[in-house]
C-alpha cells in the first residue's frame, strides 16, 4: 500500500509540470479585452521615422497587448531626421501607421501639436506659435518711488526673421 501511494505521488509530481505548463501557457496566451488594454505614449523623434520602424514598434506593442497609443512628434534634443513633420513623406508614413495599427487592433490618438519641433514653424504665424512667458524682477525703494516705472522686457525665445 505504501508503495502504491509513493508511486501515485511520484506520478503526480512528474506530471504536474506538464499540466502546469499547459495551464500557464494557455493563461498567458490570452489577451485582455480591448477596454482593459493599456495606453502608451509613442514619440516620433524629430523626423527620425521609417516604415520599418513603425511596423516594428506596432508589432511589439501588439505582442504585449497594448491597446492604444498617444502619438506625439517631439524634438527632445534628437538630431533632425530625414522626414520633416507634416511633409509629404511624413503624411504617407502616418497613413501607413494608421492602417497598420488598425490591422493590429491598436487605437491611435494624436496629440494636437507635435511638440517642441512642430508647434512653431513656417506654417505657424508668430502670433499663433507656442508662447513662453518670462518675468523680470524690478526692486523699487519705498523711499524713492519714481512716477513711472519701466520694467525690462522678458527674453524672446523665437527667431522669426
Amino acid at each position: 500500500m505504501k508503495r502504491q501511494a509513493f508511486l501515485f505521488l511520484l506520478l503526480l509530481f512528474v506530471l504536474s509540470p506538464v499540466f502546469h505548463g499547459n495551464f500557464a501557457e494557455e493563461t498567458h496566451s490570452r489577451s485582455p479585452s480591448a477596454e482593459y488594454r493599456p495606453w502608451v505614449y509613442w514619440f516620433w523623434n524629430n523626423g527620425n521615422i521609417t516604415q520599418e520602424g513603425i511596423d516594428a514598434d506596432l508589432e511589439a506593442m501588439h505582442r504585449v497587448s497594448i491597446g492604444s497609443v498617444l502619438l506625439m512628434e517631439v524634438d527632445c534634443g534628437a538630431p533632425l531626421g530625414a522626414v520633416p513633420h507634416m511633409g509629404d513623406e511624413w503624411r504617407e508614413l502616418f497613413k501607413h501607421m494608421i492602417s497598420k495599427a488598425a490591422s493590429l487592433g491598436i487605437k491611435v490618438v494624436v496629440n494636437d501639436g507635435p511638440g517642441g519641433n512642430g508647434c512653431s514653424g513656417p506654417w505657424a504665424k508668430p502670433e499663433n506659435a507656442t508662447k513662453i512667458l518670462t518675468a523680470r524682477i524690478a526692486e523699487i525703494s519705498a523711499d524713492n518711488r519714481p512716477g513711472k516705472i519701466v520694467l525690462p522686457q522678458g527674453d524672446n525665445m523665437f527667431d522669426y526673421q
